[in-house]
């Protein structure tokens, strides 16, 4: 069976000049992508489409979100969690759509992975990269020293201060 040939300058058969409803890219989420984290569930797309006012013509906005099942880093119970809002255009080309929603699975697995690393200090388990510790606190402990200086003499010239 012959492969068929694909032109990199022939643009894709999907029409490139396409206006995406919420509706249409709900479907094409529940229908066309898949994540299934490490126990086994899948992370579903919720899509949202609002009606907005724009420069006296009315548009649309087009957001959507990942939501999943999985315990609560603190409480461990187990909740629905859910990722930031993302927007969309209703101008995306379908590869654009589709790499939206892996952005904001890799974005929202980061996320959990950074709350549940823990490192033991002064006797209690700590989440040292949980992305909700306050700025203000992460700009104090940026002040205290580099720990990048290495002062061995046989350390690596990147590591030392000469």
């Amino acid at each position: 069976m012959d492969s068929p040939t694909i032109s990199i300058t022939q643009a894709p058969s999907s029409s490139p000049n396409k206006i995406w409803t919420g509706e249409e890219i709900q479907e094409l989420y529940n229908t066309q992508v898949r994540y299934k984290d490490g126990t086994g569930q899948y992370w579903q797309f919720v899509v949202q489409q609002e009606d907005i006012n724009r420069n006296g013509g009315w548009d649309i906005d087009i957001h959507f979100r990942v939501e999943w099942n999985a315990p609560d880093n603190v409480t461990g119970n187990i909740e629905r969690q859910q990722s930031r809002w993302w927007r969309l255009s209703k101008h995306s080309r379908k590869n654009e759509l589709i790499n939206a929603a892996f952005l904001a699975i890799k974005t929202a697995a980061e996320h959990e992975m950074r709350e549940n690393f823990q490192y033991m200090f002064e006797g209690l388990w700590t989440m040292p990269y949980n992305t909700h510790t306050d700025v203000d606190w992460l700009a104090e402990a940026s002040l205290h020293q580099d720990l990048r200086v290495d002062t061995r003499p046989d350390a690596p010239k990147n590591q030392r201060r000469e």
